[in-house]
This record gives structure tokens, C-alpha cells and sequence, in this order.
């Protein structure tokens, strides 16, 4: 059986590396020259090519190829590569993530970037600028912008919605980020506002907001989400709705093709998380091996994001009643609801990170020993 995996992240390179020490055969191509990284760490290595490097693996196994597929042929149950060679497969994995919204790339200016990929993170990591605009206050944005201002420059982050992290915590939490990224020197975060176009001869020199405002900008990162990657799939006429259509042993519309991670859809949803990017990963591996292993929804792990000397924490959902407490630097706030922990937001509260971990999904009867700091 000779099984075909395209993309090289989270989700493709679990499968290979698991089929293949079954003695599966396994072809993964990737249209990236380099090695499998993890792209959540890119931020952090923005403007260190040495950093940048060593998050590539040392060791690449054979079974990887570095050339980009341009299509799929069903009926023959073939992929076309972009140097013209086909290559046929049994079992066809897509596992071909998510690409940024692009705004303003289109603009022909000089300076104007997203981050997705090693290559993206190296050609910022060249290109950069004083004064920098990040558009987008979620953790991506919120991560690069802090990173690129302890490199010297000088960042405005511009967030659309009402605070940073708006996925990950409620406004108290927010405010007490942001709080802290603002005592940093050159650092400024406008929030409610959406970028309306941009300015430049070139190069970008600047980025005019909704209101009107015109902020100086020699280098825009545009980090305002993601939307799964389908071309591919909808080419070869499979079932798309917000992403490509699986089932729950992440099949798509043609029982030969699988996806999974951030381009795949099940049950109306493609959350687009690392932890469901390995979950529908192990259903697949599981499903080519002959185990029928059902798809469930994982526990997500913690959101994790340090903000200088500020740990943040965030787990399950903010729903139901919210019962808080903040302590100078320290918040907590506990979402319960039927009588059980369904989310929890730790700012500054390192020390009960395993009391939240082991809390989330359990009934609880007294709150008083959850917010006892």
C-alpha cells in the first residue's frame, strides 16, 4: 500500500513518522526546502537566522520531497508535481494547513508582510524597518510585536477588536497584558480600530486606520488570522464547506482521501489548534492501519503566552458564570457552568496552573478554594 502525504507540519509529518515505523510506505511532499519545524515558535526567532535554523529538524528522513504538488487526479488516483511527474497513491493524506490573510499584500509595496512559514519569518527577519505596524492583537501578533520591539524597533500593534488576546481571555486579563507590554519603551497598542490602507513610494511609510489616523510604518506584519488551505481538494471537486469535509475517521468525500489539522473540517467546525491537528492525526494513521478509532474532540492544552515577566494561561471556554479575583498582579477567573469548571484564565498564577489542569471538566462545590490566593 503506498500512501501519499502532502504538507509537512504538525498533523502530515505525525502521520509519516508513524506509518513509516509500521513499514508503511510513505511519500511526504512538502513545497518547503527545509526540514519540519514548529511554525508556533517562529515569532520568537524573528530577526535570529541562527534561532531561525535550529528549530529546522537535524535529521530528515527518505521519505520526504521537497517539490510542491500542483493537483490530484482521482480517477487514477495520481498527484502532479510542479515539475511535471505524477506519482500515483492508494491512500492520499491532505494535510496542507492554513495560509494568512493577506491584507495590503497585494499593494505593491515594499515592506508589507504575513508570517506562516520559514520562509516568511527569514525574509522579516531581512527586511526590517523602525517604525513597525503588527495588524493583529491575537497570540501570533501580540508575540511578533513583542519580539521586534526587544530587537530595538519601534511597534504599534493594531487590534480590530475591543483587546489583545480576545480568543484566549476576557478584558480584565487583557487589560493587565497590555498594562504590562505598554511599560515597555517604543511599544503602543490600538485597539477597535481596523487598518484602512496604506501609504507608500516603494517602500510602505505608512498605515492609515478606519478614524483616519495616519501611523508611521516602514514595515507592516499582517497577522489578523488564517484561513485553511483548499485549493487543492476543491480542484479535484471534494467536499468543501468551511474547509474540506471529513468524517469521523477523517475521510472526505472520496473514501481514498483523508485530511486533517487546519484545513480540515468536521462537524461544522476547524478550530485550526495544534492539539486537533495531532487528534485527527491519529485517527487517520489509526484508520490506514485497519484501527477504526473514531475522531473525539481533545481537551485542548493551555494557551500559554509570557508577556515580559507576566504568565498567562487560558484553558477551556469562557462561558457560564465567571467567578474572579485579582490580587495586584495576579488574576484569576474560573468559568463553571452545571456545576462544572469549563474554562479558567490565570494571569500572574503560575502555581495554579495544575490545579486548573486537573479542575477543567470537573464539578466543583466550593469556588472559594479555586480563587483561595
Amino acid at each position: 500500500m503506498k500512501i501519499v502525504i502532502i504538507g509537512n507540519g504538525h498533523a502530515g509529518n505525525t502521520i509519516a513518522s508513524k506509518l513509516d515505523t509500521e513499514g508503511v510506505k510513505v511519500d511526504l511532499y512538502s513545497n518547503e526546502e527545509v526540514s519540519f519545524y514548529s511554525r508556533i515558535r517562529l515569532p520568537s526567532c524573528l530577526g535570529n537566522k541562527e534561532k531561525l535554523k535550529s528549530l529546522c529538524a537535524k535529521n530528515e528522513p527518505s521519505y520526504i520531497h521537497h517539490e510542491a504538488v500542483v493537483a490530484i487526479h482521482r480517477p487514477s488516483k495520481t498527484i502532479l508535481l510542479a515539475d511535471g511527474q505524477s506519482k500515483h497513491y492508494d491512500k492520499l493524506v491532505l494535510a496542507t494547513g492554513s495560509n494568512p490573510l493577506d491584507f495590503f499584500c497585494d499593494s505593491g509595496l515594499d515592506g508589507v508582510y504575513t508570517l506562516r512559514n520559514y520562509c516568511d519569518a527569514l525574509e522579516i527577519s531581512d527586511g526590517l524597518k523602525s517604525p513597525v505596524c503588527v495588524i493583529g492583537g491575537g497570540l501570533l501578533g501580540l508575540e511578533s510585536a513583542l519580539e521586534i520591539n526587544t530587537l530595538g524597533f519601534d511597534v504599534s500593534v493594531i487590534q480590530g477588536d475591543a483587546y489583545v488576546l480576545n480568543k484566549q481571555i476576557n478584558e480584565v486579563a487583557a487589560n493587565m497584558v497590555s498594562e504590562k507590554c505598554l511599560e515597555r519603551d517604543n511599544f503602543n497598542i490600538i485597539c477597535s480600530q481596523f487598518a484602512k490602507s496604506v501609504e507608500g513610494n516603494k517602500r510602505i511609510e505608512k498605515l492609515i486606520l478606519q478614524d483616519g489616523r495616519e501611523i508611521p510604518c516602514k514595515t507592516l506584519l499582517v497577522a489578523a488570522g488564517v484561513k485553511p488551505s483548499v485549493s487543492l481538494a476543491k480542484a479535484c471537486n471534494l467536499d468543501i464547506g468551511k474547509a474540506i469535509k471529513i468524517n469521523e475517521f477523517c475521510q472526505t468525500s472520496d473514501k481514498s482521501i483523508y485530511a486533517v489539522g487546519d484545513c480540515a473540517e468536521y462537524n461544522g467546525q476547524c478550530p485550526g489548534l495544534i492539539p486537533i491537528a495531532l487528534a485527527t492525526a491519529s485517527v487517520c494513521y489509526n484508520h490506514i492501519l485497519g484501527k477504526k478509532i473514531p475522531y473525539v474532540a481533545p481537551n485542548q492544552l493551555p494557551t500559554r503566552f509570557k508577556a515580559d515577566d507576566l504568565l498567562v494561561a487560558s484553558f477551556g471556554e469562557m462561558i457560564g458564570k465567571c467567578y474572579s479575583k485579582r490580587v495586584e498582579d495576579r488574576y484569576e477567573a474560573w468559568y463553571v457552568e452545571n456545576k462544572k469548571v469549563v474554562g479558567v484564565i490565570l494571569i500572574g498564577s503560575k502555581s495554579h496552573l495544575p490545579l486548573a489542569k486537573a479542575s477543567l471538566n470537573k464539578e466543583v462545590e466550593n469556588i472559594d478554594v479555586l480563587l483561595d490566593f
